[in-house]
């Protein structure tokens, strides 16, 4: 038997073979939408950005909870003395007017039992340092540049993110003292409000066809120019965290000299 390229029975071409493999040719190169591709990627970036500052760095409103257990038996426990107290006026009976009391005492003691358990308001962490507008103006500088800036300064930008969540959990709790001093914590709060919001506004003011190419005077890219700047930014955040730490330490430390000065002397 002959191998089909030389037995003159078959047909060789080039093309499909019938109208089926024409179809099946044109759904193995389907066409892709580049804006879906774009919104694809953005939305990836966001989700791995993460909660945005304002969220992280503002207290978040208590929810509004059900009356709970306890607040059931202190309404049934006013209820029923006030039911009481109006019988016993009605009636003229000792017995209600007692029963009623007694109502309304173990309502009263449930409504302190209740104030000792409330839970303290939960504190700021950015407390007022922090303005909201300004955390809301960085959150959407970071979700515009994070899609498009390409991935070292995304890590960047989770760095800094990173950085700005500790160094506002540590600020409420010390103050300027010598190791953090007035100076670090505008460096801090100023990072927030304009330090980094212009370098990723400026960035974003160039062209994106032009970002990666050495269009300034410099002859670097305006990304190049821009993870310059990060680092920057990066690196004196790292120093003031540094300063906080050792700031937080320094009651530890009061104790440690303290509890010295009270040893026994041999």
């Amino acid at each position: 038997m002959k191998p089909p390229q030389q037995d003159g029975n078959f047909v060789r071409g080039a093309g499909p073979v019938n109208r089926r493999q024409v179809l099946r040719d044109k759904l193995a190169e389907p066409r892709v939408n580049p804006l879906a591709l774009k919104r694809l990627h953005k939305s990836r970036a966001l989700q791995t950005l993460g909660v945005p500052l304002e969220q992280q760095l503002l207290a978040p409103r208590g929810l509004v909870r059900g009356p709970g257990k306890s607040g059931i038996a202190l309404a049934v426990l006013i209820a029923t003395g006030g039911v009481g107290v109006l019988l016993a006026a009605v009636q003229a009976s000792v017995v209600m007017a007692a029963a009623g009391g007694a109502a309304l005492a173990g309502a009263g003691a449930v409504a302190a039992m209740r104030a000792r358990r409330a839970p303290a308001a939960a504190p700021s962490l950015a407390g007022p340092a922090f303005d909201a507008e300004a955390l809301r103006k960085l959150d959407i500088a970071l979700e515009n540049v994070a899609p498009e800036a390409g991935e070292d300064v995304f890590r960047q930008l989770l760095g800094l993110k990173a950085s700005l969540a500790r160094v506002a959990a540590l600020m409420p709790q010390v103050g300027a003292d010598e190791n953090f001093t007035v100076d670090d914590r505008l460096y801090v709060i100023e990072s927030v409000r304009r330090y980094l919001p212009d370098s990723l506004q400026a960035y974003l003011r160039v062209p994106d066809g032009q970002r990666t190419n050495g269009v300034l005077d410099s002859g670097k890219s305006a990304r190049a120019v821009l993870q310059e700047q990060l680092a920057m930014l990066q690196h004196e955040l790292d120093q003031r965290e540094n300063k906080l730490g050792r700031s937080a330490a320094e009651g530890l430390m009061r104790q440690q000299r303290f509890l010295e000065s009270k040893k026994t002397r041999v």
